[in-house]
């Protein structure tokens, strides 16, 4: 291994350089590896709602139907199979109840029967020994909350997946909570992430050369960097100098 106290100890040698990790005492691992679910889970949530749009009208009506209305409709069934000489099936009572309920539904579904209503009646069944009716129930799919929730969810992904990329959701071109950011803020952002998202992997990618350069030239006083632009304060920047002014 090469050892930057006697650099010429070996005539091959090896160093491994890396950023510290938490909990890693050699190989380091990438920051960014706990973000990719999170850009997964950013990323499906247009599917999932898109899905959701399609299909969410699959299902929005609990409808009852008294079971007299089906044995009244069979009779009828048996009685036209007797008149007309056929034998009477179960078959024809499904494909009834399917053509039935099919032109029930085209009243409840639909853009163009928004706002109009429904009428059904109800009737004393002895045998029941109860009223008896039809009955639509619209089923309260909890739209508002599923959306709010999977917003919410999103927000937390952008977030997290930005953060784990080490940008700023500034920077990122996020809205968080619905707050757009400021020329300052984004500026600012900007500057901090120049700074620090620089200087870092400076100090780990040019040390080994920088080791190289002192162990061949000593005393030659050499430094070797990443460049980098100088992060200033606006206001120690004269005015025609400022980002505003040459935009």
């Amino acid at each position: 291994m090469f050892d930057p106290l006697n650099p010429f100890k070996h005539a091959v040698a090896v160093k491994y350089y890396n950023i510290y990790s938490f909990c890693k005492d050699f190989m380091s691992t990438p920051r960014y590896l706990g973000a990719f679910e999170w850009l997964e889970m950013a990323g499906g949530i247009a599917g999932l709602l898109i899905a959701y749009n399609e299909n969410a009208s699959a299902i929005s009506y609990h409808i009852e139907s008294p079971q007299s209305y089906w044995d009244k409709a069979r009779d009828r069934i048996k009685e036209i199979c007797h008149q007309r000489g056929e034998a009477y099936s179960e078959a024809m009572m499904e494909e009834y109840k399917d053509a039935a309920m099919e032109k029930f539904a085209t009243s409840l579904t639909g853009r163009e029967n928004a706002g109009k209503y429904f009428h059904t009646s109800k009737y004393w069944s002895p045998e029941a020994d109860d009223f008896e009716g039809w009955k639509v129930t619209p089923i309260d799919k909890k739209i508002k909350d599923f959306v709010d929730a999977q917003i919410a969810i999103s927000n937390k992904a952008d977030a997290a997946a930005t953060s784990g990329f080490g940008l700023d959701p500034v920077l990122s071109n996020l809205i968080i909570q619905n707050k757009l950011s400021s020329g300052s803020e984004k500026l600012y952002s900007l500057k901090v992430y120049n700074a620090s998202e620089t200087a870092i992997p400076d100090m780990i990618l040019c040390k080994p050369l920088q080791q190289y350069i002192q162990a061949n030239w000593p005393g030659r006083g050499i430094k070797i960097g990443l460049y980098r632009t100088a992060v200033e304060a606006e206001k120690e920047i004269s005015p025609e100098n400022r980002l505003k002014e040459n935009a």
